[in-house]
């Protein structure tokens, strides 16, 4: 009786196998942990990017409201009000960016406390700057940064005074 060989699928070392088609499943989590660590790094990074950005507002508009009050000393040889003279100008709240700039209390002959406060809501909320008639700078940073205080400087990122 002849015999007849028969191929044998799996010790054919000749036969083409299937293209490999899309990806197994330890390639996609490889690249989902990969981007999970990029994510975890790069999104606290461009948040405190994005803070220190309106942060500008409240020291911008403090030294422009200190530069009107000066104006309002050289005009009117007080920084309160006398007599017929229009109210110093930090008594009139302004908004800058995220910012109210105002004079919590009214200024005195000879001296005034300006300060910028992040409104609720807000990226700035919580953090109070103060600028006085001698260019003392305070801040209180909001919770964002722990809420911690610089009693001689502004705060302008994370940091300790």
């Amino acid at each position: 009786m002849p015999t007849t060989s028969v191929a044998c699928p799996f010790r054919n070392r000749n036969t083409a196998r299937a293209p490999h088609n899309g990806f197994t499943l330890i390639e996609i989590l490889v690249a989902i942990t990969i981007l999970g660590i990029l994510a975890a790094i790069v999104i606290p990074s461009y948040s405190n990017y994005v803070l220190r950005g309106h942060l500008v507002n409240a020291t911008n508009g403090l030294s422009s409201a200190a530069a009107q009050m000066e104006q309002f000393f050289q005009d009117y040889r007080s920084y309160a009000q006398v007599g017929a003279s229009p109210n110093p100008p930090c008594l009139t709240a302004a908004m800058v960016g995220d910012f109210q700039i105002v004079c919590l209390a009214a200024p005195s002959a000879s001296a005034y406390l300006i300060t910028a406060t992040g409104q609720a809501g807000t990226v700035s909320s919580g953090f109070v700057y103060t600028l006085d008639n001698f260019g003392n700078q305070t801040s209180v940073a909001g919770p964002t940064w722990n809420g911690f205080a610089c009693p001689a400087s502004w705060i302008l990122k994370p940091q300790t005074c």
